[in-house]
């Protein structure tokens, strides 16, 4: 979304990491999730899905937290 692509550009521009997380992969079918993956995997680098029903992508979104956490 456009207002997404705003946020990505303003934190770029002030050198701040940042994840992005692709919600509500529980109401995709594989193929769709997987198209949905490798379109925002074409604006962004290693988008995670997520999904709260499921529980999918929680542990590799706390991974992803903690790595970037120590990194600084």
């Amino acid at each position: 979304m456009e207002k997404d692509l705003g946020l990505k550009e303003w934190l770029e521009s002030q050198n701040r990491q940042y994840l992005v997380i692709v919600t509500k992969m529980d109401k995709l079918n594989q193929a769709d999730q997987q198209r949905s993956l490798a379109a925002v995997s074409q604006i962004v680098p290693d988008p995670l899905p997520f999904s709260a029903i499921t529980g999918r992508g929680v542990r590799e979104i706390w991974q992803a937290i903690t790595k970037t956490r120590q990194l600084k």
